[in-house]
């Protein structure tokens, strides 16, 4: 913590960038080795992982692309920043569980604000060949506040549905495997929740996915302005 926030002050708009690559990335496969390790491997395809990706995507192969950009921060301030109080992320120092979680899901946000607010205005004072990111534009397009970012939203829903309630829905029952959904069944409000329109075990996972559309939806349109 005490060193983020040493390179973000001291190197905004250079080597910020590559200390995120580095860290991000390997907190994102030490989690998901963690995770291996004890039956919760599932988690990781959650939808802030799905996110990270695309950030760490942007950032450093498309870093003058529009479209991305716009997605970028609408996740980071969106999804990933309500989900450190929906999920109750917390900075306990002695459980790096709980460190990994919270830096997964703020230190994105943390990457975007810091693209739009602070490297953005500052690369506008520089030719156009000196700059890392995109030219800010404020102005609204409906494609790119609402189209793409929830076409890469479907997707992942769709890929989510797929390996979890499909492919290895039968794997994850075997071996007693925990996700995001099992947890949720496992939680007496939470599946009282997840039984609203039928409980046969279809009906609790289309209501699963539909009430992660409603969050992501109510997130992403308080990330908007």
């Amino acid at each position: 913590m005490i060193f983020t926030s040493f390179i973000l002050g001291r190197y905004p708009h250079t080597h910020y960038y590559s200390y995120y690559l580095i860290v991000q990335t390997m907190l994102i496969f030490s989690k998901c080795a963690l995770y291996k390790s004890l039956g919760w491997h599932y988690y990781c395809t959650d939808f802030c992982y799905a996110a990270n990706l695309i950030i760490l995507v942007y950032v450093y192969f498309f870093p003058k692309n529009d479209i991305l950009f716009k997605m970028c921060l609408l996740y980071g301030n969106g999804m990933l920043g309500t989900a450190i109080a929906a999920f109750r992320n917390q900075m306990v120092f002695h459980k790096y569980d709980n460190l990994t979680s919270l830096a997964l899901h703020a230190m994105p946000l943390l990457c975007v604000w810091n693209i739009r607010w602070c490297t953005m205005p500052y690369e506008a004072t520089l030719p156009e060949s000196e700059r890392r990111f995109g030219n800010l534009d404020t102005s609204f397009s409906f494609m790119k506040f609402f189209v793409y970012p929830y076409a890469f939203y479907l997707a992942w829903a769709a890929f989510y549905v797929l390996i979890n309630f499909i492919i290895k829905d039968k794997k994850i029952k075997e071996k007693g495997y925990d996700n995001c959904y099992v947890l949720y069944m496992n939680t007496k409000w939470n599946r009282m929740m997840l039984h609203k329109f039928g409980k046969s075990e279809w009906a609790t996972k289309f209501t699963f996915i539909f009430y992660h559309l409603i969050c992501f939806s109510v997130a992403h349109f308080w990330a908007i302005p």
